[in-house]
């Protein structure tokens, strides 16, 4: 036989190794840490004097409140794995606000008119969200329309159909306050159970959690999720291998808004949050669900961790006024979040650097 080359890996141990397989984790800490930085710098150019406490405020007074933390982490969390999970299939779902509020409004509806309690209120949420993050999957799927110009469409029509279905349903709506009906006073069996009678800490955070391992052993360790990963890497060719991929795009879709509006009925069945249509603005927590989404580079288990952080940064925000206007603490959130989307670029600068190196071996005569 004549001589070949051939191109083998290096199986000598290298430290770069555990960098290039650490990389996603890296990616998101150096995104973190960035969007810290700069954080702080600007803290110190608006107030210098109060810079100080500030900074250690804005690092260390979510600790003061815990229990607040994890409750802002359960919608954001649900939304996070929203995007996360349709991301899977190759889809951008940035309509979770309009399934929050499909979801919310389904949940108030069945809690205070139909006085069912909180299981049977987030089922039907569950269901509400499937439906409306299916609308957006089935216009992808059939007439090719981007998902994210349907999506930002149904955001405001939720919006509206929710402030008209509030203000013209009386046992749904308080004229004077201008708010839905308390849960407490109208159905009590519809508050999530509440753990030490802490108004924060619910069952609600544990609900999420355990999405997020459910989603994880389905998108890592069943067929559904190994077709959808196909869909998402290369549709023409998942459809070639006989994969549906319509199937795929409106399921992913669908299980992404079942997921949005769990998270708006966690969200309003806490009994301690009120609806008010006085604002036409849609609800932060869909949008807040996407650096959830990137910062964890779609990975569930990730999504828990940078939701908590991201709540986190929220409850810091509190102790950090008056020094502070309210709108520099979002400014500084907003350059965390803003940087979020960087991680693929760190991504894909840590594995360049970490990246094994191949080299060329001479096989000798006869060699297998």
């Amino acid at each position: 036989m004549e001589n070949k080359t051939k191109v083998v890996q290096k199986k000598k141990f290298r430290f770069l190794d555990i960098f290039y397989s650490m990389s996603p984790l890296l990616a998101s800490i150096a995104c973190i840490l960035i969007g810290l930085l700069i954080g702080i710098v600007t803290l110190v150019c608006v107030n210098p004097g109060a810079s100080a406490n500030g900074i250690y405020n804005f690092l260390f007074g979510g600790l003061k409140e815990p229990s607040k933390v994890l409750y802002l982490t359960t919608p954001i969390l649900l939304t996070g794995l929203a995007v996360a999970f349709a991301n899977k299939a190759g889809l951008f779902n940035i309509g979770c606000s309009g399934q929050f509020l499909a979801g919310a409004l389904i949940a108030l509806i069945a809690a205070i008119d139909w006085q069912q309690n909180w299981f049977v209120c987030i089922l039907l949420a569950l269901i509400a969200g499937f439906v409306y993050g299916a609308i957006p999957g089935i216009f992808k799927a059939y007439f090719n329309v981007n998902e994210v110009i349907t999506a930002i469409m149904l955001n405001w029509i939720a919006l509206f159909v929710m402030n008209v279905i509030c203000v013209n349903d009386n046992n749904l709506f308080m004229v004077k306050e201008y708010k839905t009906n308390e849960l407490a006073q109208v159905n009590p069996g519809a508050i999530l159970p509440r753990i030490d009678n802490n108004p924060y800490l619910n069952i609600g955070i544990f609900i999420a959690i355990f999405i997020a391992i459910l989603l994880y052993i389905v998108v890592k360790y069943t067929t559904f999720g190994y077709e959808l990963q196909a869909v998402g890497f290369n549709r023409d060719a998942s459809r070639y291998a006989g994969i549906s991929t319509k199937k795929n795009i409106i399921l992913s879709m669908a299980i992404s808004g079942a997921l949005a509006g769990l998270s708006g009925a966690l969200y309003y069945l806490v009994g301690t949050v009120r609806y008010s249509p006085q604002t036409a603005m849609v609800p932060a927590q869909g949008f807040n669900g996407i650096p959830v989404a990137l910062l964890a580079n779609s990975n569930p288990i990730g999504c828990i961790f940078t939701a908590v952080l991201i709540s986190y940064l929220q409850v810091c925000s509190d102790y950090m006024q008056p020094a502070f206007a309210k709108e520099t603490v979002d400014l500084a959130i907003s350059l965390i979040i803003y940087l979020s989307a960087f991680s693929l670029f760190f991504l894909q600068l840590f594995r360049k650097i970490g990246k094994p190196k191949m080299h060329k071996v001479q096989l000798e005569k006869g060699a297998k």
